[in-house]
């Protein structure tokens, strides 16, 4: 009888368990580079046949520890996390701030004014004018007479049935709602007391 002999490979989730010390173990930086071309798939597949693993997906980056992006030797690539991939950049020299990629590209003159231009504009950053429109306002004020307002938590409540973050609902309770806002701040003083 003819026998077959499974290769078996470790599951990707179970790898990325491991430090990122113990991840890099396999590599050799001495040895040279090998540039055949390819994508970032090619480099998927490869590190996966090298280290027995299988196909991490696109959380799972393909970081190059010799700081070599076009560079397929697998002894030179391993798996990693984005941290890892800042590490790198970072041990290489080659991590530069948002800004200064901006400066880089407009020059400081024009960075400024586009940094300035950015700020100024403030909540109307999306386009929007952060205008409630009546039928907004219907929606949030239904959710705001489904809760009892006197018991904690109720901004937390509102916040689950508008589907928004619990600082949007502080901002329009204060912009549109600010009877309950004064209720808010009344209860609160009276309870740190």
């Amino acid at each position: 009888m003819l026998e077959v002999q499974v290769e078996h490979f470790i599951d990707i989730s179970e790898y990325m368990l491991r430090s990122r010390e113990e991840r890099r173990e396999h590599l050799r930086l001495n040895e040279d580079c090998i540039e055949i071309g390819g994508d970032s798939r090619t480099c998927r597949n490869l590190v996966a046949h090298f280290l027995r693993t299988t196909v991490g997906d696109y959380r799972i980056y393909v970081c190059h520890a010799c700081y070599n992006a076009k560079c397929s030797n697998p002894r030179h690539l391993y798996w990693g996390t984005p941290d890892d991939n800042v590490i790198d950049t970072k041990e290489s020299g080659r991590w530069k701030s948002c800004y200064t990629r901006v400066v880089e590209k407009h020059g400081l003159e024009n960075a400024r004014f586009l940094q300035k231009k950015a700020a100024s504009a403030g909540g109307r950053a999306g386009g929007g004018s952060n205008v409630l429109t009546p039928a907004d306002l219907e929606s949030w004020r239904l959710a705001i007479n489904s809760v009892d307002i006197a018991k904690f938590g109720f901004v937390g409540k509102i916040a689950k049935k508008m589907d928004c973050s619990h600082t949007h609902v502080r901002r329009v309770l204060n912009k549109y709602f600010p009877d309950i806002q004064s209720f808010m701040r009344k209860t609160s003083s009276i309870t740190d007391r």
